[in-house]
């Protein structure tokens, strides 16, 4: 084995690589991969081999002079040890710096250098190597190798699989054949979505995986006997949008999907099953629609004047919070979780899903914030509930009590929303900040936010059929029943402002034109609060608001 040293402002596909012929598994040569002349200008020859013997690192390495570097070279039937291939990788790696045509031709440098891995064996061999952005495994097998099933190569840093029949192919190579797995976080922007041209007029697209090559080495015959399957992990959440399996065409400088297909596919991970080998990716890309204005303006101003209402509200509660006709613990909590939830909600709207740590941790302060908001409404259910059974102690000018002391209840209001949150983060915290910068819609995973709710929702419609059949057939005075029922009805509006949005928005995108309904419903539940609890009640102009 040869390799060469240029320096490092040298075009880097000058980096030669060349086979030894190898009859059998021989020592390694560990080699040496230091030493490139620094500096890119043109400088007088300097002979490295003899002014630093031992500068290929090894006894058996062969050091020979060049113009501008030198050579390393294996005697025959050696090969450079995998910890020198992952130095010769590394230092390419930090080559990754220069223009593009260069790191190109770095790229596919790096993908013969990781082919000479491979070593003849009669039975069955695996080598495995990574470096700061390339992680890599090369499987060989031999004519005694005895398979139980199709091998798997696996990179673990990566979360990336191959499935492949390689004694199928070995078949036509005199029962021999081997196969590379590299894959490479660096080439993003190298090997861009953008060269991609899917079958549709405009669209956006976005690497979703890792930039993945697989190549079989030591064939005369490179046909597989079936396809293969690459488990690939995606890198950033999957929105809404098409997904292709694409690999990388070299003669026209572009991905293409001819001869892949998706097989299987979730919010994580996507098979891709191919009838040849070579670069591969993933690609999301969606139809780009314009902006709808109008919806966009309506939205704006709906959510601005609800926003305004709905602090107005929270304004009004705090400043009246000794008037139980007007406020109470329950009420002032639950309006203002709303009101950060609804603040938090508008803002990651405008976020990019790419900017993934962002977008999870803002998702998951909404979903808490929403949830404390319900169970905070819950809590002046079961509160409403504790003074209807109590009539003959209920009164204008004492605040409703719940049943257990108000320091228990802050615990569980907002202990509760945090376990689920916190168990929904330990069980997908990767579905945080997906899709439009919310929770994933993928594998049912809204429905740990969803589900919670329509449980409140339930709650509360019991709680309600039973505070009404407890004033039905209640004896107390009729002023207590009178005042009892006025509350309970503003509770109850106070429901179904608070839950209908959210119910309706589950069936929204199966209904057009039910979107905006939802969009004007959600945004003025602040409004609705106001009016009711504040512009329409008498005690709060003289609670000195």
């Amino acid at each position: 084995m040869r390799w060469f040293r240029p320096n490092a402002l040298l075009p880097l596909l000058v980096l030669v690589i060349t086979s030894c012929s190898v009859l059998s598994k021989k020592p390694s040569c560990p080699g040496n991969s230091i030493g490139s002349r620094p500096g890119g200008e043109a400088k007088e020859n300097v002979n490295e081999c003899a002014s630093n013997p031992g500068i290929c690192g090894d006894e058996l390495a062969i050091c020979t002079d060049a113009p501008r570097g030198f050579n390393c070279e294996c005697p025959e039937e050696y090969l450079p040890s995998p910890g020198t291939v992952s130095l010769l990788l590394n230092e390419l790696d930090d080559d990754l710096s220069h223009p593009a045509k260069n790191r190109r031709d770095v790229f596919f440098t790096r993908g013969r250098l990781v082919a000479k891995l491979v070593q003849r064996t009669s039975t069955h061999m695996e080598t495995s190597f990574s470096t700061k952005t390339t992680e890599g495994d090369v499987l060989s097998i031999g004519p005694n190798a005895s398979l139980s099933a199709f091998p798997q190569l696996k990179l673990p840093s990566a979360d990336v699989y191959l499935d492949i029949d390689l004694e199928g192919v070995a078949l036509n190579n005199n029962g021999s054949a081997s196969v590379a797995l590299v894959s490479y976080s660096d080439m993003l922007d190298l090997l861009s979505a953008d060269l991609f041209r899917p079958n549709v007029t405009t669209v956006k697209k976005s690497l979703l995986s890792r930039v993945v090559s697989a190549t079989l080495e030591d064939v005369t015959d490179a046909n597989l006997s079936s396809s293969v399957n690459f488990t690939l992990r995606h890198i950033v959440s999957r929105s809404q949008g098409n997904l292709s399996c694409v690999y990388w065409e070299e003669g026209e400088g572009e991905w293409s999907d001819e001869g892949c297909s998706v097989t299987e596919s979730n919010s994580t991970h996507t098979i891709c099953s191919c009838t040849h080998l070579s670069t591969f990716s993933l690609i999301l890309h969606a139809e780009e629609f314009a902006p709808d204005l109008v919806l966009l303006l309506l939205n704006v101003v709906a959510a601005s004047l609800g926003l305004l209402c709905l602090l107005a509200a929270v304004v009004t509660f705090a400043l009246c919070r000794k008037n139980p006709a007007v406020s109470d613990p329950a009420r002032l909590h639950m309006a203002l979780c709303l009101l950060l939830a609804q603040l938090l909600f508008l803002n990651i709207q405008s976020i990019s899903a790419e900017q993934e740590v962002t977008c999870g941790v803002l998702s998951v302060l909404t979903h808490f914030l929403y949830l404390s908001c319900f169970v905070w409404m819950t809590v002046e259910t079961v509160v409403l509930l504790h003074a209807t059974r109590g009539l003959q102690q209920l009164s204008r000018n004492a605040p409703l009590q719940p049943p257990a002391p108000w320091k228990y209840v802050y615990a569980m209001a907002y202990g509760v929303p945090l376990v689920v949150v916190a168990v929904s983060v330990g069980m997908r915290p990767d579905a945080y900040g997906s899709e439009q910068c919310w929770l994933s819609r993928s594998d049912g995973f809204i429905w740990s936010f969803t589900g919670s709710l329509l449980v409140m929702f339930g709650v509360n419609a019991v709680l309600f059929m039973v505070i009404f059949i407890i004033l039905r057939l209640s004896e107390y005075p009729d002023p207590n029943v009178s005042y009892a029922s006025g509350l309970t009805l503003k509770a109850v509006f106070q429901f179904v402002i608070l839950s209908l949005p959210w119910i309706l928005g589950i069936v929204a995108p199966s209904y057009e034109g039910l979107e905006i309904l939802v969009i004007l419903l959600h945004s003025q539940q602040g409004s609705c609060l106001f009016i009711m609890h504040c512009v329409f009640n008498a005690e709060v102009l003289p609670s000195g608001v």
